[in-house]
């Protein structure tokens, strides 16, 4: 099993953080940047972003409207089975290739969080996907790619289709 981040010297590694959710872009991102970007003696931050319990239940599909009586407690469930759901296929590619990595957990909004996980865990660079989204959606929601290339202290690489 590869070694965490944490287990390579600091100066040694540098630290690639790659945003990643349920969306076929995303695993498209994700092998982009294997190819393309990494490099021997990186680390991957793999990153995942869940909402708030509010902010979640603001954007719930009719099918997920259960949640919105649920405890906390279940909330939380329903937050780590999502992220070990999404994470698990790119952690194990990452672990058959023995690059070092970690699998992390954020909560907010995506542009916020990624932003500041970013200079919290000192990232040399954050990848990301854009999902494409038109004028109105973009004007309402914010892009978060846009968000993080005006507002992450590290290059932010934007993979397009």
């Amino acid at each position: 099993s590869p070694p965490a981040c944490a287990a390579i010297p600091k100066m040694a590694a540098r630290k690639v953080a790659i945003a990643l959710d349920n969306s076929k872009l995303a695993k498209d991102v994700f092998a982009w940047a294997l190819e393309n970007v990494v490099r021997p003696g990186d680390c991957l931050l793999l990153l995942h972003v869940e909402p708030e319990q509010e902010q979640a239940l603001t954007y719930l599909l009719p099918e997920e409207a259960e949640l919105e009586g649920s405890s906390a407690v279940e909330f939380k469930r329903h937050v780590e089975a999502e992220f070990r759901s999404v994470t698990q296929p790119f952690a194990k590619e990452c672990s058959e290739r023995n690059l070092p990595h970690e699998v992390i957990l954020l909560q907010g909004d995506p542009r916020d969080a990624l932003v500041d996980a970013c200079e919290r865990l000192e990232v040399a660079l954050l990848v990301l996907g854009s999902h494409g989204h038109g004028t109105l959606r973009r004007a309402l929601l914010g892009s978060v790619s846009t968000y993080a290339i005006h507002h992450a202290h590290c290059p932010v690489l934007v993979y397009r289709q």
